[in-house]
């Protein structure tokens, strides 16, 4: 990516780099360090940081800072729930996976909704950020609006597209919240 921004130039190229970058911190486990970097950056800026924040304070085991994070940056939350961009897949995975930790129920639903077209997909942000299957999302949501025979249905679905893609981190990841959640 960096060899490319050499010789094209295009519009968020050096975000794209950085999102790559925290992407391959998160998948090794370093979401505190990810954490840190999105929060030097303007939640409205070239991309909308409001999601990833808001994921990642959950994955930390911080649902409290989570919860005061969503109720001063809603706006944001919403404005990335209104729109279908090449962020999106990302933003409202991460929506579904917040909803989830919180247990706010008719967040789950509006992401599932928004969601549901992008069922067999990973999760992704663009080339350089993938967080996870789509259907393991889309459990979280199904989850937590309290349908845990849907749940599980994403849930398998997710485990079984990870092995067909041959992405082991991801199917840990996987089947961690498959744990976690209970479905």
């Amino acid at each position: 990516m960096a060899e490319i921004c050499r010789v094209v130039t295009i519009p968020g190229a050096e975000e794209s780099i950085a999102g790559a970058m925290m992407m391959q911190s998160l998948w090794q486990g370093g979401e505190a360090d990810v954490l840190a970097v999105l929060e030097t950056m303007p939640v409205d800026g070239f991309i909308n940081t409001a999601p990833p924040v808001l994921a990642i304070l959950c994955r930390l085991g911080r649902p409290d800072d989570a919860r005061s994070y969503l109720e001063r940056n809603r706006a944001f939350v919403d404005q990335a729930l209104a729109v279908d961009t090449w962020y999106s897949p990302m933003a409202w995975s991460m929506i579904a996976e917040t909803a989830s930790h919180l247990g706010d129920r008719e967040l789950a639903a509006q992401t599932y909704e928004r969601l549901i077209d992008l069922t067999g997909q990973f999760a992704c942000a663009g080339t350089g950020s993938a967080i996870g299957p789509v259907d393991m999302f889309l459990a979280m949501a199904a989850h937590t609006v309290g349908d845990d025979d849907l749940a599980s249905r994403h849930a398998q679905r997710a485990v079984e597209q990870c092995e067909q893609w041959d992405v082991p981190l991801a199917a840990e990841w996987a089947l961690r919240q498959r744990e976690r959640f209970g479905f």
